[in-house]
């Protein structure tokens, strides 16, 4: 739900967009009032997204743009640039694209979740480690149900 930009790093979620992003976030306010950071990938409309996201929850802090958080990032390379943060005890919010955040998700969980456009995703995991995190709950636009894949094809 974007508008069209000549240059994809600057493109802008829509008004239906941002409508459908504050309900979704606005159904799971009391599971995100322990997040002390946001970490947004580098283009326009995600950083809106985190942006937006943070005002809905009553954020406090400033979203930090994390280049690692791009298009076809591995849950690998999520992992090496989480390691760098201070995340004693902390709920953190990464904001990026699908295919990135659904590689970290199975790094993480060992299971095969997808993510549609405006989802959200909570895991929990004392570990950065492979297969350390359980997942929590999944919260979608027209859905809380928790959506793994059984085959390549349910991707598209």
């Amino acid at each position: 739900m974007t508008a069209r930009a000549d240059d994809d790093l600057d493109r802008r979620l829509t008004d239906d967009g941002i409508a459908v992003l504050k309900e979704v976030v606005g159904r799971q306010i009391p599971e995100m009032v322990n997040v002390t950071q946001i970490h947004s990938g580098p283009m326009g409309r995600i950083q809106q997204t985190a942006i937006i996201a943070g005002e809905v929850i009553a954020y406090q802090g400033d979203v930090t743009v994390n280049d690692s958080l791009t298009k076809l990032t591995r849950g690998e390379e999520i992992i090496a640039t989480l390691e760098d943060l201070d995340l004693a005890g902390d709920d953190i919010m990464l904001v990026s694209h699908e295919s990135s955040l659904c590689n970290f998700l199975m790094y993480l969980t060992n299971e095969d979740i997808l993510m549609s456009n405006s989802s959200l995703t909570a895991i929990e995991t004392e570990s950065l480690a492979r297969g350390a995190g359980r997942l929590l709950w999944q919260e979608s636009p027209n859905s809380s149900e928790i959506k793994r894949t059984t085959a390549f094809v349910d991707q598209f």
